[in-house]
């Protein structure tokens, strides 16, 4: 038996951006572990979810399945890097809370998602007819803000969120955007779930935006487009839309 953690999972191979890793060191403990014979059963860290592309949700497999049937094992160097650092989803809700408290280095339990309150859904249109002065937040990985973004937006990944609750005001409404809106939505629970607006209601104006068919600020487009895909995984707690 050997226990994978977040290297190799069913069907896939777990995300080198977390946790300071990286695709060669990646490539390297798969070689290591396709070395181990055939019936060796393998347990990961997860199972099915944004921590990689392809997996499966059966929570074992052994080393001859994955040598067999796992794709990306199939793999030569230069493929696997680049399989395995593009079209990659997002960083999960509130990720790099989780991680430092997994490693001992925060105490954060908090910043998982375990509830799904009810938030104010609106349109793209919202944002060009403002209502209270709302801050407009849009949570994509930053290399997906550069491509493109709403104007005036700010940017705070859904990552990051739990970390950098004191860069956001609590004297006036939040519009939070994304892709599709289904990021924004799992921040603005969040952010009622830890009473961000402990006032009255009038206060706790959280709306999940999406950003199709808005005119975008595009002055920094890089010479490639993002390597961040959307997921539709629920992310850090699963909680239901």
């Amino acid at each position: 038996m050997v226990l994978t953690g977040d290297s190799l999972l069913v069907g896939d191979v777990g995300r080198p951006d977390f946790g300071g890793g990286d695709a060669e060191s990646q490539f390297l403990s798969m070689q290591r572990l396709l070395q181990l014979p055939d019936w060796v059963s393998v347990f990961p860290g997860h199972f099915e979810g944004p921590c990689g592309k392809g997996m499966c949700g059966r929570p074992s497999t052994t080393i001859g399945f994955e040598r067999r049937f796992n794709p990306v094992l199939h793999l030569e160097h230069d493929a696997f890097v680049s399989a395995v650092t593009s079209g990659i989803p997002p960083r999960p809700l509130n990720m790099t809370a989780v991680e430092a408290t997994n490693r001992g280095a925060a105490e954060m339990p908090w910043a998982m998602l375990t509830s799904a309150p009810a938030i104010d859904h609106v349109g793209i249109d919202a944002v060009h007819r403002p209502d209270g002065n709302p801050l407009l937040v849009d949570i994509r990985e930053p290399e997906e803000y550069v491509v493109g973004h709403v104007p005036g937006a700010i940017n705070l990944p859904q990552a990051d969120l739990a970390n950098r609750l004191d860069e956001l005001p609590r004297d006036r409404p939040l519009m939070l955007i994304c892709q599709h809106g289904i990021r924004s939505v799992r921040a603005a629970q969040f952010l009622k779930q830890v009473g961000f607006w402990p006032g009255g209601e009038r206060n706790r104006r959280h709306h999940g935006v999406g950003r199709g068919g808005s005119p975008l600020v595009t002055g920094e487009v890089p010479t490639k487009g993002p390597r961040v895909v959307e997921s539709l995984w629920s992310h850090a707690g699963g909680a239901s839309l």
